[in-house]
């Protein structure tokens, strides 16, 4: 257990972590990109005008995205919301509750969260993650969930997408997104040559 200023080590040294990661898939992405002193890149589109007046853009990889990328990614993802878990671990030190048990909650409804903060079996109630806790640090994380603090719009939540990648991760290797280093946004990839089309 930690004291004093060194409570929330353990917490920075997670996020710490994944910036590293970060570092290292800026620089493997540096490279992929850039793989020559010219500027071919690995990444391009291709129009298709066959159909007017529907111009199709089609996104092309001429060379695979590093596994490496992926790998940090999924490291990445997994020391940041294990920093969560270390958040509750620190809030049990210090308000109460076994350190040792429970992950920090993301929940999707008001349902879930009961589910997952008051489990029960059938032959009575079980430990709940934040056992331990007075109720007035349970509201805080409770206005943290995603369901409440982006009501409506859940999937636009920051810890719902940690939370989401963090599992697909476990499954199977985190998918890249296209990456056109030249354009500042999307549509400043296309030249509209005739507003009509």
């Amino acid at each position: 257990m930690s004291h004093g200023n060194d409570a929330m080590s353990d917490v920075y040294a997670k996020l710490a972590w994944a910036e590293k990661h970060l570092e290292d898939i800026t620089s493997l992405g540096g490279e992929y990109l850039l793989p020559g002193d010219d500027d071919d890149r690995p990444l391009g589109i291709e129009f298709d005008n066959s159909r007017p007046p529907l111009v199709v853009a089609k996104f092309l990889a001429e060379k695979p995205l590093p596994t490496e990328i992926s790998l940090h990614a999924g490291d990445l993802v997994h020391n940041a919301r294990a920093a969560l878990d270390h958040v509750l671990a620190r809030l049990k030190d210090h308000f109460g509750g076994d350190s040792r048990r429970g992950t920090y909650p993301i929940t999707e409804s008001d349902a879930d969260w009961k589910g997952r903060i008051y489990p029960r079996r059938d032959c009575g109630r079980q430990p709940g993650p934040l056992d331990g806790l007075p109720c007035s640090v349970r509201m805080a994380i409770y206005r943290e969930q995603p369901h409440v603090a982006y009501a409506g719009r859940r999937q636009e939540d920051p810890i719902a997408i940690l939370s989401a990648m963090d599992n697909t991760d476990k499954h199977r290797l985190l998918h890249h997104g296209f990456v056109y280093p030249a354009a500042q946004r999307g549509v400043d990839l296309i030249h509209v040559r005739n507003r009509k089309r």
